[in-house]
């Protein structure tokens, strides 16, 4: 039998925390230092606010062609905060998807908040 989760966890330091997945839950979050926190809450928000009909929102950027990974450097977040991103939220297997375009991981991200 399987059980809805309402939150996506991850482990770390031998204890499980929720995965922050929007601008507010980024700053209370325990994973992320003061300074990661602050990044993080920026790309959050940036994933919120981003509409693919919308060219307003991409703030330049065009997330067809951009790599996940030119994406997330944009911001400048750590190894650790790209993982849970990449693996908890946006649910990808591997690290492939940091060499695909972002809109994938954009749309997957906004799933998981919504």
């Amino acid at each position: 039998m399987f059980t809805v989760i309402p939150h996506v966890a991850f482990l770390h330091f031998y204890q499980v925390h929720k995965v922050p997945a929007t601008d507010m839950e980024a700053l209370k979050s325990p994973l992320m230092g003061l300074f990661e926190k602050r990044r993080a809450r920026n790309f959050f928000i940036y994933v919120q606010d981003y509409n693919e009909a919308d060219p307003k929102t991409h703030q330049g950027l065009d997330l067809t062609t951009v790599t996940t990974r030119e994406l997330i450097s944009k911001y400048g977040l750590s190894d650790d905060t790209v993982d849970f991103i990449g693996h908890a939220l946006a649910l990808h297997r591997d690290d492939r998807y940091l060499n695909e375009p972002a809109l994938d991981t954009v749309k997957r991200m906004k799933v998981c908040i919504e």
